[in-house]
């Protein structure tokens, strides 16, 4: 990052404000690890959500802010066409702890839709999870930005 030779650290910027959710907060979202694609050591990690909730996490390559979209109380902060981790039985479907975190690592080897990263893309995350606020609905974190290489 600063020409000196050596890997920095940074923490890739969110974007796009999380509307609050019934546990009080907003919900927000880092990515931890590594956007080194020869790494593939990315977590997605989600705070300030509700309890034990189910949640899955979506990517795309656009931003977004519709807020309410589609009747939630969220705010889509990426844009068509989104990708969603969403396949049964992998763990990408899960519900939020009992502390209203969520996480989840990447395989950039085995993607949704069969996507493949690669160095210099773009890709924003956001996870989606039921709530209820006061009744059945669902909300979104902020979103995070993550530049590959």
């Amino acid at each position: 990052m600063n020409g000196d030779g050596l890997l920095d650290s940074c923490i890739p910027p969110t974007y796009c404000t999380g509307a609050p959710n019934s546990s009080g907060n907003g919900g927000s979202i880092v990515a931890l690890g590594s956007p080194e694609l020869a790494l593939n050591n990315l977590t997605l990690s989600a705070t300030g959500l509700p309890m034990f909730q189910w949640s899955y996490f979506l990517m795309s390559q656009n931003q977004t802010s519709v807020p309410n979209f589609g009747g939630s109380q969220g705010v889509l902060c990426v844009g068509a066409p989104i990708v969603r981790f969403n396949m049964p039985g992998t763990g990408q479907i899960d519900q939020t702890s009992v502390a209203g975190e969520r996480s989840y690592t990447l395989d950039f080897t085995n993607l949704p839709q069969a996507i493949v990263f690669q160095p210099g893309d773009t890709w924003n995350f956001q996870l989606w999870f039921r709530d209820l606020n006061p009744g059945a609905t669902s909300n979104t974190t902020d979103g995070v930005t993550v530049m590959f290489r």
